[in-house]
């Protein structure tokens, strides 16, 4: 379910979390359609999380569409 990012509980965070604890992060962010985290990581405890992604998938959202260049001319 799709939601504004002020509406994302801690109880969301927590269970994308817990998510990505149960199939590791190759896998959660292939799931999920994210790409690995390049800047910024959550702490929780003694582990990291891809900061987006968890983000993302906490409040539903697709992952961010990449530019992959300019389109070719017509």
């Amino acid at each position: 379910m799709k939601r504004a990012l002020r509406d994302v509980t801690r109880r969301d965070v927590l269970d994308a979390m817990g998510a990505f604890n149960e199939v590791g992060e190759e896998r959660f962010l292939a799931r999920h359609g994210y790409g690995p985290s390049t800047t910024y990581r959550v702490l929780h405890g003694e582990q990291t999380y891809p900061s987006k992604a968890i983000l993302g998938v906490a409040a539903g959202l697709a992952p961010p569409k990449k530019s992959r260049g300019a389109s070719p001319a017509a």
